[in-house]
């Protein structure tokens, strides 16, 4: 039977909204599927490389209450680790200064030997140690020999660039209780600063 008006052959469907919708290949499908895979494998690695180094200086603290020198050593050996740099330092603020708290990796001896733990170093308020403190954020330096406390003369950061080689430098504070300093030389007691 012949619909009326009709030609005879079965209509044509349209999509709904015009155009036909693309369908994803399965191989597009599968690698997107693959790269987030992968993504979280990262995560989740790092996040278990963190939790085993927070569980060894937690271990650490517990052993030795008394001696701190162990658990800088180690916190700052996971913390190179973690950050995949070739050497590390942490300064604890001491006063108006700050002093060597550990160090860690390959620093030449020269540096090594100016820094040890017990130098008392008075720093300007431009290098980065001091801008991480008071700003309580982490600072990324590009080229240490283009700061400013470098090329104003401070011992720290010539004996960085010029004897130890540091170049590229991140510093990272670490809080006592969240504080930060007020004035141009008065750093808060207790923090540290830990560069890699």
């Amino acid at each position: 039977m012949k619909r009326r008006g009709g030609s005879g052959k079965p209509r044509k469907r349209r999509a709904v909204g015009g155009k036909p919708r693309k369908v994803p290949t399965a191989r597009a499908s599968i690698a997107d599927l693959q790269r987030q895979l992968d993504q979280r494998t990262r995560d989740r690695d790092e996040a278990l490389e963190q939790r085993a180094a927070t569980a060894e200086i937690l271990s650490l603290i517990s052993n030795s209450p008394t001696d701190t020198q162990p658990v800088f050593k180690t916190m700052l050996a996971k913390a190179v680790e973690l950050c995949g740099a070739s050497f590390g330092a942490m300064w604890l603020v001491d006063g108006e200064g700050c002093r060597t708290a550990a160090m860690h990796g390959d620093l030449p001896r020269a540096f090594v030997e100016q820094w040890r733990s017990g130098t008392l170093h008075l720093p300007k308020a431009d290098i980065p140690m001091v801008r991480a403190i008071r700003s309580r954020k982490t600072v990324h330096t590009q080229d240490m020999r283009k700061e400013r406390a470098y090329l104003q003369g401070d011992p720290l950061a010539v004996s960085s660039a010029d004897i130890g080689g540091i170049r590229t430098l991140v510093t990272v504070p670490m809080l006592k209780g969240g504080r930060s300093s007020r004035c141009d030389r008065d750093l808060p007691q207790g923090n540290s600063a830990l560069h890699c």
